[in-house]
């Protein structure tokens, strides 16, 4: 299903345009406007932030440009591995401005655990270009439970207890904040119960993102770990 919106921006100036219901909408304004940059590029519009947000069941982007030349739309991407991206939503963009211009998407429907949001930016004439890549934990504590966390600076133990119904090999993957795989763990579950420990020592003071999966990708956790 599709929604038409109307989008104000700045006073006496409007838009439009069509987005997907089913997976979010796009808004922007003249308003002034926490995530991970995993790389960038350099879009032909002067784009002055962007960012991706979990604020309660959904994930916001946010961005803003400073000027933006043929500038015809941008398409939200999402990916659950980094590699491939499908297309969450469109909005037009504003053509030729010189003007500081807001925009805003919410997923909806965010994917649980790790996912990674991009933008492209599409010019009239077909040229495109991605901005950088923002990494989002959508944290869930599945049949699992980790604890101490915050992590001390004097202790670097990390205690994981997982329930399973049936023996089988689960992933302890851990990432620093710009979702480079820093630490990983493989431990061969039995059914029930299982308790193992991940040290952090020698980690220095930073936010950390764990996933614990099986070997099909199910996922029995996904957090966000403080190291103190």
């Amino acid at each position: 299903m599709k929604t038409y919106i109307i989008i104000f921006i700045g006073i006496g100036c409007l838009l439009s345009t069509w987005v997907s219901e089913a997976q979010g909408k796009f808004f922007t304004g003249g308003g002034s406007g926490y995530s991970s940059s995993l790389s960038s590029a350099v879009l032909p519009v002067e784009l002055l932030h962007f960012s991706a947000d979990v604020e309660g069941d959904d994930v916001v982007l946010k961005w803003a440009t400073a000027t933006e030349i043929n500038n015809d739309f941008f398409t939200a991407e999402r990916s659950g591995d980094g590699v491939v991206y499908e297309s969450i939503g469109e909005i037009q963009g504003n053509g030729d401005s010189d003007a500081v211009i807001h925009y805003e998407f919410i997923d909806h429907q965010p994917l649980g655990g790790m996912s990674y949001y991009r933008l492209k930016q599409t010019d009239y004439d077909g040229q495109f270009e991605y901005s950088e890549i923002k990494l989002v934990i959508v944290e869930s504590t599945g049949n699992s439970l980790i604890f101490p966390n915050p992590i001390s600076e004097n202790d670097g133990d990390l205690t994981i207890q997982v329930n399973t119904d049936e023996p089988q090999l689960l992933y302890v993957l851990i990432y620093d904040s710009k979702g480079i795989e820093i630490y990983r763990l493989t431990e061969k579950t039995i059914s029930g119960l299982n308790q193992f420990e991940v040290s952090l020592h020698g980690y220095r003071p930073n936010i950390y993102f764990m996933n614990i999966v099986n070997t099909i990708g199910q996922s029995f956790g996904a957090y966000k770990i403080i190291r103190k």
